[in-house]
């Protein structure tokens, strides 16, 4: 498998440092902004053969695990204003 490409690298990253931030400020903004940006993170994954890497498959798996958290995490600011 190819390396991955710099825009893939540095969108990850910039996904990541909304998903902490929006974990640890709770905005809701941020909670968007992270569930958008992991759908693409995730599109663009499976875009990258993970089906015969199985490290990439797990970092799929990881990434998916992140957006539920962010996601019930939203749902719970939402129910307690």
């Amino acid at each position: 498998m190819k390396k991955n490409p710099f825009w893939f690298n540095l969108l990850s990253i910039i996904v990541i440092v909304i998903a902490i931030t929006s974990l640890i400020t709770r905005a809701s903004f941020f909670h968007l902004a992270t569930m958008l940006g992991l759908a693409v993170v995730m599109a663009s994954l499976g875009s990258l053969e993970f089906y015969k890497n199985r490290k990439l498959a797990y970092m799929l798996f990881c990434v998916a695990l992140l957006q539920v958290v962010v996601f019930i995490d939203s749902i719970v600011v939402l129910a307690s204003k």
